[in-house]
């Protein structure tokens, strides 16, 4: 299984790819972020 932060500056479309994402069955979306520099600190931790 895939693991994927999602980073986006749009919500809705951060909110839509993930429930794509999750749908597939074979990659488990870890979080979502609005911006790179917020993905990285949550990557982090």
């Amino acid at each position: 299984m895939l693991t994927a932060l999602v980073i986006d500056d749009e919500q809705f479309a951060r909110e839509e790819l993930a429930t794509l994402l999750e749908e597939t069955g074979d990659i488990s979306v870890i979080g979502e972020a609005p911006n790179a520099i917020l993905g990285l600190k949550k990557s982090m931790n």
